[in-house]
């Protein structure tokens, strides 16, 4: 199933990832991570199912335009990382000095280049950087090479796309694809294997 969702990845990135909204580009953007959760749940990984099926409603809600889509992704997103968190990755003592510091600096780092920029949604974005950060920093807890690079990559594709919705960077799309997807592959085969 990994390789549907690796075909659907690479024809949404190919493809819509640029598009207007439309129900078609809404589907096509929601099935690869959703098809990852079918194959976590196919697995009998439960936690990391919901957390996928999480990601994949957050994908399905910011793929229409507006604020009340993009606060639904946030809440989804946020949900999934809780998921993440609790269902594989509580292992706090291990956690390399390296990664809490170089997490810490982007998520401190916030403050200046992002939340400035975000106008009512200040709060729910500060909140979800705080979850994206923990994340990946419990992430880094891990031996799995595959969860660490997963959410490393799962956090700059959130990034970029921080870049393109708020600071109207341009060209974002495309690799905060690529990397968002490469995340979540990331983070279901590591967990996966354990």
């Amino acid at each position: 199933m990994i390789w549907l969702s690796a075909v659907s990845a690479l024809a949404y990135g190919l493809m819509l990832v640029e598009a207007q909204p439309s129900l078609h580009r809404s589907i096509v953007k929601t099935l690869p991570v959703g098809l990852l959760s079918l194959a976590a749940l196919w697995a009998g990984a439960w936690g990391v199912a919901l957390a996928l099926a999480l990601c994949a409603a957050g994908d399905w809600f910011l793929s229409f335009d507006g604020e009340p889509a993009f606060l639904a992704g946030l809440i989804a997103f946020a949900l999934g990382h809780v998921g993440f968190i609790v269902v594989k990755l509580p292992l706090w003592q291990d956690i390399p000095w390296g990664a809490i510091a170089a997490l810490g600096a982007v998520a401190i780092s916030t403050r200046f280049w992002l939340l400035p920029y975000t106008g009512k949604l200040k709060l729910p974005v500060a909140v979800y950087v705080v979850l994206i950060s923990g994340m990946g920093v419990m992430a880094w807890a891990q031996e799995d090479w595959l969860i660490r690079l997963g959410a490393t990559s799962f956090v700059l594709s959130d990034c970029l796309l921080a870049l393109g919705l708020f600071r109207s960077a341009p060209h974002t799309s495309r690799p905060l694809w690529v990397f968002y997807w490469l995340g979540q592959a990331g983070l279901f085969l590591g967990l996966l294997s354990h």
